[in-house]
């Protein structure tokens, strides 16, 4: 079943193409299909909750840089940082694509400095057309956006960031927040 709203709704032709092009699925368009589309905005803005769910478009994901592993990562990407060898522009998936999404579904995840008085961790979250995109440099992968947060205090020992994406509304919304701190960091993504 297709719901055809919006100005070009209005034509007879394209209302009779879209029939004609999916001749198996049935075709609604409303009298007035132009309001539609405004009335869906203020049904929104007035009730937010009314919709509690939400399909995702693409995969989700986060740029990583993990201990290189030569049976998995490819030898270019290869990059010495402070004393250990790692892989850059990994894209780890955080969610595949055309999944239901509650509103204010959440997924938390541990980040942690890699370099000595390291004084910011970078949260760059990626979409992909393909769930099976492993960097973040491939074909029908790229940066929606990113978070910077601040390290208070950098010192030679690890420091933890806690970080929570938020799935299922109009945008993404990040909240990154140092261990031992507690002011929050938070950044919005629009996913429409």
């Amino acid at each position: 079943m297709f719901y055809v709203v919006g100005g070009c709704a209005e034509s007879n032709i394209i209302q009779e193409a879209i029939k004609d092009s999916f001749k198996d699925k049935r075709i609604i368009t409303p009298d007035e299909p132009t309001l539609a589309v405004l009335k869906g905005a203020v049904l929104f803005g007035h009730t937010p909750d009314f919709v509690t769910s939400r399909v995702t478009r693409f995969a989700y994901g986060r740029r990583i840089r993990p201990i290189f592993n030569e049976l998995e990562h490819d030898i270019n990407r290869k990059v010495e940082s402070d004393g250990e060898n790692r892989c850059i522009n990994i894209f780890d998936r955080l969610m595949r694509k055309n999944t239901h999404c509650a509103v204010g579904c959440a997924h938390s995840i541990e980040y942690h400095t890699y370099e000595r008085n390291q004084a910011k961790v970078t949260v760059a979250v990626y979409v992909s057309e393909n769930d099976d995109t492993k960097y973040i440099d491939e074909e029908g992968c790229e940066k929606l956006g990113e978070l910077v947060v601040d390290i208070p205090n950098p010192t030679s020992e690890r420091r933890y960031v806690y970080v929570d994406f938020q799935f299922g509304g109009t945008e993404l919304v990040v909240t990154a927040t140092v261990k031992g701190e507690m002011t929050p960091c938070t950044a919005r993504f629009e996913l429409i």
